[in-house]
């Protein structure tokens, strides 16, 4: 094992007395607070071959000792590869754990790559058994210190992967694909999955858009509901609103010879998990980054086909940022452009009430009640070379916007660089933007009480990557991979 080095008075061979403890490396890439201050880990030891639910505490999250633990190698399938755990036990972008009163969801998608484990390291080959993509393990964590498996129970369709705060082909949007509320968890297939390798070459499609899965009986989960998928039309992130479950989703405008699309908010009733109910759709402009029940406000980002007249590849990428094709016979510079959209919803309707339109890529957007942030990046290059030019290379570190939701008009009150090209925008709270940056780990906090003045609180350097991150009782709680858990005061 990497995790640690120990020692042990070994005087007395029957009874060995450990001396000390030096921390290595501690794998954790999923996280899920709950109760009184409390922490769950799936801490994962490459080397063994071993993985474990840690409880720990918000004040303390890499202990050495935790609160209490559990083995997990009950539910790794017993197949000898020596890649199989890396890659599936517990793969961090397919898993992701969740809290609900005394209980916990783990829920996370196996890998069906044939190299994995239809063979030992000896070549031979492992009798296939009847296998589930996705396994949903219930715990009860009614007393911290004694974690108990309540289920486990194999699901038919594919767990999809995590969104992350990039954006890279994904439309705008907030939220995740899988989300949980209560005693139901609700997960949306990858946007970007490949039919044919999916449906097994039959023609038919085995994960539906969405399901929706009743764990309100922890010892026996069950599939309450599926939405069946739709050619030509996708659906984006859950985001979760009281009870309900509200997504957005794109179809082709019927008859239209350029290939538009209308967007519409869609919003499923999971408050009886074992009957979700589905509220009428509605046409908004663009994807959905944020619904407010409260206030009735809606903002999303619409996407539009432009072009313009450009000599050289090099006069394309200077038009726009992102999805751009030249077209060196007509000297035509195909591009996408993104604006950012306000609006009012009035129960039947959603009245556009602001739009900004932006010369860069639109990666993240985050609201609160107060402010709306909004995460560009200017450059379609993220590196750049010594020409000979003489001339500056451009400033490729992106801008954090900034839309006080007070205002009369929805202006962009302030625009601020963040500190490096890697750095995003993950999380908002209150009038506070969080940003997650690469080089080095870096979790930022950007304080927009004065919207037309945005000042950082300081930088705080994480002990590793940031995979899974909650914000609790005005701390930050992050998953730092290799290196641990941490805990931040902002």
């Amino acid at each position: 094992s990497d995790e640690r080095i120990e020692t042990f008075d070994i005087a007395s061979v029957d009874a060995p007395v450990k001396l000390d403890t030096l921390k290595l490396a501690r794998a954790v890439f999923n996280l899920a607070t709950f109760g009184d201050g409390y922490v769950a880990e799936i801490v994962q030891d490459w080397w063994a071959h071993t993985a474990r639910l840690d409880i720990l505490t918000v004040d303390d999250p890499d202990a050495m000792t935790p609160v209490g633990s559990l083995d997990l190698a009950s539910l790794i399938y017993p197949y000898e590869h020596p890649y199989y755990y890396w890659w599936n036990i517990f793969n961090f972008g397919r898993t992701r754990i969740f809290a609900n009163g005394d209980y916990l969801y783990l829920i996370w998608g196996e890998n069906y790559w044939y190299w994995d484990y239809y063979a030992t390291e000896d070549g031979d080959v492992v009798p296939e058994e009847e296998r589930f993509p996705t396994r949903l393990a219930v715990f009860d964590v009614s007393d911290p210190e004694a974690p108990e498996l309540v289920s486990l129970t194999g699901l038919p369709y594919d767990m999809p992967w995590q969104r992350g705060h990039w954006s890279w082909w994904y439309t705008v949007e907030a939220g995740d694909n899988v989300v949980q509320v209560g005693s139901a968890i609700v997960v949306k297939r990858d946007t970007y999955d490949y039919w044919w390798w999916y449906d097994g070459g039959q023609g038919t499609q085995v994960t539906p858009e969405l399901y929706v899965i009743d764990v309100s009986v922890p010892e026996a989960p069950v599939i309450s509901h599926t939405l069946d998928r739709v050619e030509g039309v996708h659906y984006g992130a859950l985001l979760t609103r009281g009870h309900d479950v509200v997504t957005s989703y794109y179809q082709p405008e019927p008859g239209d010879p350029d290939g538009a699309v209308a967007f519409f908010m869609h919003r499923i009733d999971v408050s009886d998990p074992s009957n979700p109910v589905w509220e009428a759709p509605l046409n908004i402009p663009g994807s959905l980054v944020e619904f407010n029940p409260s206030t009735n406000r809606i903002v999303s980002v619409d996407y539009h086909a432009r072009t313009a007249h450009a000599d050289t590849w090099d006069d394309c990428y200077a038009i726009s940022a992102w999805y751009n094709w030249f077209d060196d016979a007509a000297d035509v510079c195909h591009y996408m452009e993104r604006s950012v959209n306000i609006s009012h919803y009035t129960g039947d309707t959603a009245v556009l009430q602001r739009t900004h339109t932006f010369d860069g890529w639109i990666r993240n957007v985050r609201t609160t009640g107060s402010r709306v942030f909004i995460d560009e990046q200017m450059s379609y290059y993220w590196w750049y070379y010594d020409d000979g030019s003489g001339e500056e290379n451009p400033d490729i570190r992106p801008l954090l916007h900034v839309i006080p939701l007070n205002s009369a008009n929805y202006d962009i009150a302030d625009s601020v660089r963040m500190p490096s090209p890697y750095a995003y925008l993950v999380e908002a709270f209150g009038n506070h933007a969080m940003v997650v940056s690469d080089t080095p780990p870096t979790l930022i906090i950007y304080n927009a009480a004065l919207p037309a003045n945005v000042q950082t609180r300081g930088e705080t350097l994480l002990t590793g990557y940031s995979y899974d991150l909650e914000f609790v009782d005005g701390r930050v709680v992050s998953a730092n991979s290799m290196w641990g858990v941490q805990t931040i005061v902002p």
